[in-house]
């Protein structure tokens, strides 16, 4: 996978998913909410984590999240972020990375989602003015027992900041970073 340059000031990586479609008596069919999570930690240059960021730590000088959204989207894809991180990285030391990820709180099959996406960009949340990276996150094959989503990292290279996505699932539910930490020392 290719490392990816981003914005130099603020960023915002943004997930976007839809509930999961049940049927239901006599062909009704109805809607099971799912509760994703966005987490951010950023890690010194040996990996140790420094923060981490999510919906009960929601914002520092660095690192913002949105509100906590645990439901999803319902019957359509509206196409917005239902949770975001805005992240400054002006102010985020250059020898620290962020990884990013997405727990699955409710523990439901992701593969069973109506959609399930994030994108990297710079603007205002839900309103991107350079999209720098998005993927469709339902391709994933092996999402039946996974926890979460590791997504990738933010990372700075002589002085300019740079994604590289990973988007591996994640399976070791109290454990997602000794996992991700795993990944990283395979990169």
């Amino acid at each position: 996978m290719d490392n990816i340059k981003i914005s130099q000031k603020n960023t915002i990586v943004g997930i976007n998913w839809g509930a999961i479609k049940e049927k239901g008596w006599f062909g009704a069919s109805g809607y099971t909410s799912v509760d994703l999570d966005i987490n951010l930690v950023v890690l010194n240059a040996s990996n140790e984590t420094v923060t981490e960021h999510n919906w009960k730590n929601k914002e520092t000088e660095t690192i913002s999240i949105s509100r906590d959204d645990n439901i999803g989207d319902i019957n359509i894809n509206d196409k917005l972020d239902n949770e975001y991180a805005e992240v400054s990285l002006e102010k985020v030391s250059k020898n620290r990375k962020v990884a990013i990820f997405v727990n699955n709180y409710t523990e439901q099959e992701l593969g069973k989602l109506l959609h399930f996406d994030y994108r990297i960009y710079d603007g205002e949340s839900n309103n991107p003015k350079n999209i720098f990276y998005s993927s469709d996150l339902t391709r994933l094959t092996d999402f039946s027992n996974s926890f979460g989503v590791f997504l990738g990292i933010l990372y700075n290279l002589e002085g300019e900041w740079y994604y590289l996505p990973t988007n591996k699932c994640l399976f070791e539910r109290s454990r997602s970073l000794d996992e991700i930490n795993r990944i990283l020392n395979d990169i």
